[in-house]
């Protein structure tokens, strides 16, 4: 209801009782015309208090507030409220409405916030763990272990070890920082994703064998995508990486192809313990661990899921991540198919 409106229906209520004791005090004698103008006018007088008093409310409380939180700067604006049908009902309207954008807004920021600090606590803990193993190393060298021939390779070898870890952080930073930014473009061309595969596989050999993983690449006739060949070559790397390292000791990592209309389907699965279903909508966030215990002792950045989803994205498909506990873990991702 409009001030006007509110103002008029609450004026003649007080106008009817104004009148019924005019009536009463008199006892009739003013007359019924008399009785009816005395009803009009003070119903109008009253009508005029009550609609510029709750004018004056309004600026002298709402407006101030309503300005300060959306802005208003022009008298048009402020007259806008203020001869509106309810100005009070849209005042409450608008003003809880800004109120939930705030808390959302504030609850973003909180999460952001939180999301710093656990980003910074990971990347602490991934530098500090081969910096102080390193230290150690050296100081036992300082303190008489590099006269000791025994020793001193074995721990200059660990050293060099453990700065092999912190270069490959830094790397990957590097790459999680270029692919966010956008500032390195995709070299697409048409490749054989299978032969990409494969390189990676070779290249694994070493980390499979110590692992005693056997790896199953069947696929031996070539498969065209459009792709950048350097990019897909470390989606390879980090998916079939980590299914070594983390998957069964003594067991099996298997690459699929699946040709699904004009994408093609490639799946990396292992047979490993697997992933609990509360970790999975986090696998690929920056430095997650889904066994915090173990993974740190094992080398890695923990930004390898993080670098693929990046990736796949940027050649505009899907990878996705599925897994049963106890029976391992299968990680899908999708490229543009070419003959």
């Amino acid at each position: 209801m409009s001030p006007l409106k509110s103002a008029i229906g609450s004026a003649l209520l007080l106008s009817a009782l104004l009148t019924l004791i005019v009536l009463l005090i008199t006892g009739g004698e003013v007359g019924v015309w008399n009785l009816v103008l005395f009803f009009f006018v003070s119903a109008i007088l009253i009508s005029a208090i009550i609609f510029r008093t709750t004018q004056h409310y309004l600026k002298d409380r709402i407006l101030p507030i309503y300005r300060a939180i959306f802005g208003l700067t022009s008298k048009k604006d402020e007259e806008g409220l203020l001869y509106t049908a309810d100005p009070m009902k849209k005042v409450e309207k608008d003003v809880l409405h800004w109120a939930d954008e705030r808390i959302g807004e504030i609850r973003e920021l909180q999460e952001q916030d939180d999301f710093r600090k656990e980003f910074i606590g990971n990347l602490a803990h991934e530098l500090k763990t081969p910096l102080f193993n390193i230290q150690g190393y050296v100081s036992s060298l300082m303190e008489g272990a590099l006269e000791d021939e025994r020793v001193n390779m074995k721990f200059l070898a660990k050293a060099n070890k453990n700065i092999t870890r912190m270069l490959h952080l830094v790397e990957d930073m590097d790459n999680i920082s270029t692919l966010e930014s956008g500032i390195t473009q995709l070299s697409l061309k048409r490749i054989d994703v299978v032969k990409c595969c494969q390189e990676v596989v070779d290249s694994l050999e070493e980390q499979a064998h110590e692992r005693k993983v056997r790896i199953v690449h069947k696929q031996k006739e070539p498969i065209y995508v459009e792709a950048d060949e350097f990019r897909i070559g470390q989606v390879f790397m980090n998916l079939l990486y980590n299914a070594i390292i983390y998957g069964k000791e003594g067991g099996k990592v298997e690459v699929r192809y699946t040709a699904v209309d004009k994408r093609l389907m490639v799946e990396v699965v292992d047979n490993g313990p697997g992933i609990d279903p509360k970790d999975l909508p986090r696998i690929f966030e920056r430095f997650y661990r889904v066994d915090k215990s173990r993974s740190r002792d094992v080398a890695g950045s923990g930004l390898g899921l993080s670098i693929v989803k990046h990736i796949i994205d940027a050649h505009n498909q899907s990878v996705t991540a599925r897994s049963t506990q106890g029976e391992g873990a299968t990680f899908t991702f999708t490229l543009k198919k070419v003959r």
